[in-house]
């Protein structure tokens, strides 16, 4: 997840998500391979978007540069589970 694939991501989110019947969405990120604050910046509109919508958010094996990326720029708590 970086600046050359972050648009194509959210453009695709953005037809896909409101597509969801359930009220929550866990995206698993055990295949990103590479990460930077593109990425993270990408996780952090998802959240807030979906979050705007009434809905929950999961992120499941967060690449070590996210939560390094998030714990510096203080938005690690933009990307932990809703309780």
């Amino acid at each position: 997840m970086s600046f050359s694939s972050v648009p194509e991501l959210w453009r695709q989110s953005q037809r896909l998500f409101p597509q969801l019947d359930t009220g929550r969405l866990e995206l698993d990120l055990s295949q990103v391979d590479y990460a930077d604050s593109a990425g993270l910046a990408l996780l952090v509109a998802w959240a807030r978007w979906v979050r705007d919508q009434g809905k929950e958010i999961r992120f499941t094996h967060l690449p070590q540069e996210f939560a390094a990326l998030a714990g510096a720029a203080g938005l690690k708590v933009l990307l932990q589970p809703s309780a």
